[in-house]
């Protein structure tokens, strides 16, 4: 079973299916408006990349589940793009709320997004998002500047990414992100120059992107995998370490560091270890 492509009429590119005409195309992308062809010209905005093959059996269980979907109130969605601002919408076209790149938001996940959004504070972000629900959350206006960062986000189990608009600047992070199990990027820069990272990132599983700087203790990745190159290299480049320090990764992410990684950090006194 594939999605095939030819071209037709001279220039035009048409996507169809080859499974014996029992199964048929929709979007890939996350939607509430699913439609059905079994062959279609794409427009000069598309790409066979948009468009996913599904069976019989699929195209019944999704619109059974569009015809489930209720549309939000315009004062919800005002309120969801006001809080939102340049990090996210609500999206006509879908029938999702998006937020920091996560597309496929629903009403109720929503909610709980906005319910954080209005209890957090900016004096501190000691336990405030500690066992939440949500896979996202809103980025804070004002940035937030050495605050404590204990327990910020731990244990909870559906977040996948974290955005900072600005520099969060704290003063611990003491298993910050722990228990974080599918969270996979924490985007702008963490500066926490004192701060003891032994259990920050305890149980991150997923993590793949996260940028510390001034970093003057040990930093365990040990449970991370994906881990990138990036991640090592700018914490390396950064630290203001003045005494002999440890960064643990996982044996995967051990094995993406160069040689000359190696001679970068060893020349600041850190130490790169696989678990």
């Amino acid at each position: 079973m594939a999605i095939e492509q030819r071209i037709v009429n001279d220039s035009l590119t048409e996507i169809y299916v080859i499974g014996g005409g029992s199964n048929f195309i929709t979007q890939s992308r996350p939607t509430n408006f699913h439609q059905f062809f079994t062959r279609k010209i794409l427009t000069p905005t598309e790409d066979i990349s948009d468009f996913r093959e599904v069976t019989a059996a699929e195209r019944t269980a999704l619109e059974q589940a569009d015809a489930l979907w209720e549309e939000p109130s315009q004062s919800f969605m005002d309120l969801w793009n006001n809080a939102a601002g340049d990090y996210g919408c609500y999206n006509e076209t879908t029938g999702f709320f998006e937020l920091n790149g996560i597309t496929d938001l629903t009403i109720t996940e929503a909610e709980e997004i906005l319910l954080y959004y209005t209890r957090r504070t900016l004096n501190s972000l000691y336990y405030v998002y500690t066992k939440s629900n949500t896979r996202t959350f809103i980025p804070p206006k004002t940035a937030w500047t050495g605050v404590s960062m204990q327990m910020f986000c731990a244990n909870s189990g559906r977040l996948e990414k974290v955005v900072f608009s600005e520099n969060a600047v704290g003063s611990d992070m003491y298993a910050a992100f722990a228990g974080c199990r599918r969270l996979r990027e924490i985007q702008g820069v963490i500066i926490a120059p004192f701060a003891d990272y032994s259990a920050a990132f305890n149980y991150c599983e997923r993590l793949e992107e996260v940028r510390l700087k001034g970093v003057s203790k040990s930093v365990n990745f040990g449970a991370s995998p994906n881990l990138s190159f990036e991640t090592v290299s700018y914490l390396v480049a950064n630290a203001t370490n003045t005494a002999a320090i440890t960064i643990t990764l996982h044996p995967e992410a051990y094995a993406r560091v160069s040689d000359e990684l190696f001679a970068q950090a060893a020349a600041k006194n850190i130490t790169i270890a696989s678990t």
